[in-house]
């Protein structure tokens, strides 16, 4: 489900935490930790990736848009080390989702 519009901006100062939160913890030692924080990060996309940042100033850009290096960054180190197929995340719960069509598993 998508955010609406009138609910981007009570959220938007709170979209900066999640994405620290998911990013701190995809990049924490412990697999489950790192898949948690990915599930997370994929959440916030999901909601708040076509929205538009409520600030007047910067003319429609998209809300996610500052933080797109540290979702990249987040994303590649999961990916690399695979974190949602190991078991301890689950077990194969990327592969699970992707033949679902949900990239990001509950």
């Amino acid at each position: 489900a998508r955010v609406e519009p009138a609910h981007v901006a009570a959220v938007a100062e709170q979209v900066a935490d999640l994405v620290t939160v998911g990013c701190v913890a995809s990049a924490r030692g412990a697999v489950a930790l790192q898949a948690a924080g990915l599930r997370l990060l994929g959440r916030v996309v999901a909601l708040f990736g076509a929205a538009a940042d409520p600030d007047p100033d910067l003319g429609g850009v998209r809300l996610l848009a500052q933080y797109a290096g540290q979702l990249t960054s987040a994303v590649r180190t999961g990916l690399r080390a695979k974190v949602l197929d190991s078991p301890a995340a689950g077990g194969g719960a990327a592969s699970a989702a992707s033949s679902s069509g949900n990239p990001w598993p509950a």
